[in-house]
């Protein structure tokens, strides 16, 4: 008779916390998706100017992984979130080519550089900028916009400029490309460079 009120007892109470670990993991699943989802901007020139004061904080060099990834995730397009992952393969696939090797005269090991190892300057300069201002926003389709952005990095000079693609995609706001002035280029079209072998 004990085990069989022990028995049902324990199913009695094992119902109530599975649920409630259940709830427990729902909950915790929902707090860390939202952890990363981008706030809603009223317009292409807001967007730009929280994705240009944020980015340098959360995408610390090098090709974006882990966190960084799941930051940039929903400010970015599908077509440029997918012209990364790509670039990150390539970038696997090329360590793996070029493992590091031993000094033939017993000094550090050769270590060799890969592609994108400097990152992805979305400000247009590898030493990055210390201010920067929306100049304007044009609508070039319905759901596209150019929104032209000054750059500076040093307040003595006179900075530079470039202009960020904004789409409409997945009900809010994303960066679709950066288009460089000086040289003329575009991030997808350097992301998706391949070095020949």
């Amino acid at each position: 008779m004990t085990s069989e009120y022990a028995s049902i007892r324990t199913n009695a109470v094992s119902f109530p916390m599975k649920g409630s670990i259940t709830l427990f993991l729902v909950a915790i699943v929902f707090v860390a998706s939202c952890a990363h989802r981008a706030p809603h901007y009223d317009n292409p020139s807001a967007f730009v100017e929280a994705f240009y004061r944020d980015y340098p904080r959360h995408l610390l060099g090098g090709l974006p992984q882990g966190g960084e990834l799941r930051w940039m995730r929903p400010r970015v397009s599908d077509r440029l979130y997918d012209t990364f992952m790509a670039t990150l393969q390539y970038q696997r696939e090329w360590i793996a080519r070029h493992p590091d090797e031993p000094s033939p005269d017993g000094g550090p090991p050769v270590r060799y550089k890969p592609p994108f190892a400097e990152g992805v300057p979305f400000d247009g300069s590898p030493d990055g900028h210390t201010s920067f201002k929306v100049v304007n926003a044009t609508q070039i389709a319905p759901d596209t916009w150019h929104v032209r952005i000054h750059f500076l990095l040093d307040p003595s000079l006179a900075g530079w400029e470039h202009t960020v693609v904004v789409k409409s995609e997945r009900g809010r706001y994303v960066l679709d490309d950066v288009l460089y002035e000086d040289p003329p280029a575009r991030l997808s079209g350097i992301l998706a460079t391949r070095d020949p072998e």
